[in-house]
């Protein structure tokens, strides 16, 4: 399915590309590992936004917001490590190590201006990069990654979970996707098609991610962001509280979106994609007045 699907999207690259620069299209960048590292650029623009998927997805999990932006902006789509079209050939699936990838395609395609977007797991990738490509750093906007500030999340949460996904991770994987990360009333064709989407990908690198992710201590990465002293937007559902004085004591701003879930880029581009453009505003009138 994943392969099929990948097909698809590089047909539908072709067609927006067909007008873009020279560097448009899909790409291989090798991280510091020498894996590869498949990604796709879109559009023209001095500014590049660079979207980084969640945990188990895709490139493909941003389709619906190609269209809008690449109206102003160049467009780097990537699949980190271990996801997608990239390569499997990893000892340790770490956010550091996608942090590498991520940075190995920026220097690849090397544009001169970046805003760094992340959903869900991506988003913690973002925040891991950004102080590597400060000098060319605009902004970051987190989608449905930060709520709180109560990482890492304590052994007696992660241990039940792990047990279960160590005994069977594409069962237990599906069950969890499906049951709390969508409302009750979502729509059906979307909800299973991700479940079955990200619980297909490979269990070592679902596994060794999640197991990285959730015992990581970010107050020290929030610390380096907060000194790059540029514009952090979050785009939060509301199914998950915000913890919204903790967002501004770290000087994030908070976008909040109703009645949807977590994959909320899928479940309702059109007013998503409106929240986006809010985003990216903030972003932009704060980098013309530095």
């Amino acid at each position: 399915m994943r392969q099929l699907r990948f097909i698809i999207f590089l047909i539908a690259t072709f067609f927006l590309c067909n007008q873009c620069s020279q560097k448009a299209g899909p790409g291989i960048a090798r991280s510091a590992d020498g894996l590869k590292i498949h990604y796709t650029v879109y559009g023209k623009g001095e500014t590049a936004i660079v979207l980084i998927h969640g945990w188990m997805c895709d490139q493909t999990y941003w389709k619906n917001q190609l269209d809008q932006l690449t109206e102003n902006y160049s467009v780097i789509t990537v699949d980190l490590g271990g996801h997608g079209a990239s390569g499997l050939e990893r000892s340790a699936w770490t956010l550091d190590a996608f942090s590498d990838d991520v940075l190995a395609v920026i220097q690849k395609v090397n544009p001169d201006k970046i805003i760094l977007t992340g959903h869900s797991m991506g988003g913690f990738v973002a925040l891991k990069s950004a102080p590597r490509i400060a000098d060319k750093l605009e902004g970051i906007i987190l989608v449905d990654s930060f709520h709180d500030i109560w990482w890492p999340i304590p052994d007696s949460v992660k241990r039940p979970v792990f047990e279960e996904y160590r005994k069977d991770f594409k069962n237990a994987s599906y069950v969890y996707i499906y049951n709390d990360m969508f409302p009750e009333d979502a729509d059906s064709i979307i909800r299973y098609q991700v479940a079955i989407d990200m619980s297909s990908g490979p269990a070592d690198v679902g596994l060794g991610a999640l197991e990285d992710m959730w015992s990581g201590d970010y107050s020290e990465t929030i610390e380096k962001v907060i000194d790059l002293d540029v514009p952090v937007i979050l785009i939060n559902i509301e199914m998950w509280p915000t913890d919204l004085n903790a967002m501004n004591n770290f000087g994030f701003d908070v976008l909040t979106m109703d009645d949807v879930g977590h994959f909320l880029m899928l479940e309702d581009p059109d007013r998503f994609n409106i929240l986006f453009d809010e985003a990216l505003k903030r972003v932009t009138e704060k980098a013309g007045t530095d």
